[in-house]
């Protein structure tokens, strides 16, 4: 199947697509009344009025995939540091309230079941904002040299200045995790 139809019913719907390009996708969800959850991962700093504009507070929910990828050249590139012998990388999600209710443990429950490992954590939004933060200036840092990674591993200014603004950003105790 290639796209959710209104008649659909899921118990979880996982949105994982860039927040600039939501409005379709609302578009679909509001007309969906058999989506029970919406599970919705990726980069968030604004907060989330504008997706309970478009869905009731109570189905939706949030979370990082604990992996990063880009665009190019049409094709979606997912890099996760799974290898033979390692783990996945961790998916974090939560309640816009901070609690863990029944579902977020069922869907703790699914991913793990899965073999992908996951936490909750109770401030999602403020996890969601430090992650911005602290990715922010080490993307900042690679920019300035062209994405090569190893011509930005090579200057220790530019990467003083990265580590400085990324604690800038504030420690959390629930943060990101690398």
């Amino acid at each position: 199947m290639n796209e959710l139809q209104p008649e659909d019913e899921y118990d979880l719907v996982i949105v994982l697509v860039r927040k600039n390009k939501l409005l379709p996708v609302f578009n679909i969800l509001e007309a969906g009344h058999g989506f029970k959850n919406v599970l919705f991962m990726g980069n968030n700093s604004l907060g989330f009025d504008e997706y309970v504009k478009h869905l009731p507070a109570e189905k939706v929910l949030f979370g990082f995939p604990g992996a990063g990828g880009g665009i190019r050249e049409q094709v979606v590139r997912y890099a996760d540091r799974e290898k033979p012998t390692g783990r996945r990388r961790t998916v974090t999600i939560g309640e816009l309230d901070g609690r863990n209710k029944e579902r977020t443990l069922a869907i703790k429950s699914l991913f793990e079941s899965a073999g992908v490992p996951l936490d909750l954590t109770s401030d999602i939004d403020g996890w969601l904002k430090y992650h911005v933060a602290l990715v922010s200036p080490l993307a900042g840092a690679l920019y300035k040299h062209n994405c090569d990674n190893y011509q930005a591993a090579k200057d220790k200014e530019t990467l003083r200045a990265a580590v400085r603004a990324a604690k800038e950003g504030g420690p959390r105790a629930q943060g990101p995790r690398f």
